[in-house]
């Protein structure tokens, strides 16, 4: 048996804490600087963050909608209605979007999660009020015809025939839908042709009516601008947009169905290789904020080339790359383990995975100087983010969507809080004898073979 050591002590790892500090208060000291934070009184807060490196401005409103608030009936639904907004809009002269954006000569997308829809545009600080002019009259008072939505229903379903042309959508996908079982509808994005299909344009001015509500948003402003002038301007544009009921009193979103047992599956396609995808059902922010931080070291720990995890699983060959993830969300966060081997490696890869995986529930598997080294490593990747205002935006958006303005604050701070403590609850709690969805992509010709070893696998990890 591999027996785990810790070959540095407790002081060298306090000493890599202690260091920490500086950057820690550092980044928060900038984004105290560059960051305004304000809310209209009909419910919209409004985020402005100043950076005059280059003289252009991210303009972008996030609401909290997305795949979350579908049923069976409408998946899919809410990544279409992002597509027909754009449709919808018409200029004080009856403008298209898109001829009103060449006119503040601003480039633009919409991006739909299973937390969050979004819509932004980036255009020349100068242009910023005729930014937010374009931005208010989107999501304020769209058009929606029958016409529209017939093309855009086209342009929705060629994405989503686009993404299965990819063997790993797939792969992700059949894991997502073992992971979530009955909750899968409130994780899929891209939907269903059915649903798509049977769409109207009534069924889009619901969606509107009850999540496209000033008190349902967030309007972040970043870049070349002040934040006095750019309040100023929201004001003008979005001020008598009128709160409305909170939508989620009346329409909650409905628990994640808790995952009752580990479930495999193969997915086949021309490749040579095997991919391997597992998940777990990880922690939802709010509840377990200390888990959400713990997962974003653990990741950052197991990820680094230097780390045991890699040397056993990648270094010694038997996965030619192996990551895992944790992704934050509001709704039950998923856990990823994602690796690629060969047909003839699968059975000792996952046989090293397996007992990796046991490993990790040791109370020593996690050194103060690795975690020390991951916070860091975080917290340095935090300070350069800060200097691309438009990324920047990008990201407080979705982490407003599913988390609220002071985790984004305080996320380095909370970081560099992170113990070997919190490391191990996070392991128990989440991955150690969990329950968890595994998929894996091969050849057709290794299917059956490939089955039979992921039934060993949920033997092996379950004991």
């Amino acid at each position: 048996m591999l027996h785990i050591r810790v070959i540095i002590g407790a002081a060298a790892g306090l000493l890599l804490t202690s260091a920490l500090a500086p950057s820690c208060d550092a980044q928060r000291a900038t984004l105290d600087r560059i960051m305004h934070v304000d809310t209209l009184p009909n419910g919209l807060q409004v985020i402005v963050l100043e950076n005059h490196t280059v003289p252009i401005v991210t303009a972008e409103i996030v609401f909290r909608a997305g795949a979350m608030t579908q049923s069976d009936a409408d998946r899919g639904v809410p990544h279409l209605f992002e597509h027909m907004l754009f449709k919808g809009y018409r200029g004080a002269m009856g403008e298209l979007f898109q001829a009103d954006a060449a006119r503040v000569h601003a480039a633009y997308n919409g991006a739909t999660s299973d937390e969050d829809v979004s819509y932004y545009l980036a255009a020349p600080s100068a242009m910023t009020d005729n930014a937010l002019a374009v931005l208010a009259r989107l999501v304020r008072s769209p058009t929606f015809n029958d016409a529209d939505l017939a093309s855009e229903r086209l342009v929705v379903l060629n994405e989503a025939a686009r993404d299965a042309s990819d063997p790993r959508f797939h792969l992700r996908r059949e894991t997502d839908k073992r992971l979530w079982g009955a909750g899968f509808v409130r994780k899929d994005a891209i939907g269903d042709e059915q649903a798509l299909m049977a769409v109207t344009t009534p069924t889009l001015r619901e969606i509107f009516d009850r999540y496209y509500v000033p008190n349902n948003a967030a309007l972040i402003v970043a870049g070349d601008v002040a934040a006095p002038q750019v309040l100023a301007m929201v004001r003008k544009h979005f001020a008598t947009w009128e709160r409305q009921p909170d939508p989620f009193a009346s329409y909650p979103v409905s628990e994640m169905p808790a995952l009752d047992s580990s479930r495999a599956t193969v997915v086949t396609a021309n490749v040579t290789t095997v991919t391997i995808e597992m998940e777990w059902q990880g922690p939802s922010v709010a509840p377990d904020a200390r888990g959400a931080y713990a997962g974003s070291v653990l990741s950052e720990i197991l990820d680094d080339e230097r780390s045991a995890f890699q040397s056993r699983l990648v270094d010694s060959g038997l996965f030619q790359a192996a990551v895992i993830t944790y992704e934050p969300r509001a709704h039950v966060g998923p856990i990823t383990f994602y690796g690629v081997t060969t047909p003839a490696k699968l059975a000792t890869a996952l046989t090293a995975l397996a007992t990796e995986l046991t490993y990790m529930d040791a109370g020593e598997y996690f050194s103060p100087t690795q975690i020390a080294s991951a916070t860091k490593r975080r917290t340095v990747e935090g300070v350069f983010a800060v200097e691309d205002a438009h990324s920047l935006a990008l990201d407080l958006a979705d982490t407003w969507a599913m988390a609220g303005t002071d985790y984004f604050r305080n996320y380095s701070e909370n970081m560099a809080t992170t113990t070997g403590s919190d490391l191990h609850s996070y392991v128990e709690r989440y991955l150690f004898h969990k329950s968890f969805a595994i998929t894996a992509l091969v050849a057709p010709n290794q299917s059956s073979a490939t089955a039979t070893l992921l039934r060993e696998f949920l033997g092996m990890v379950a004991q």
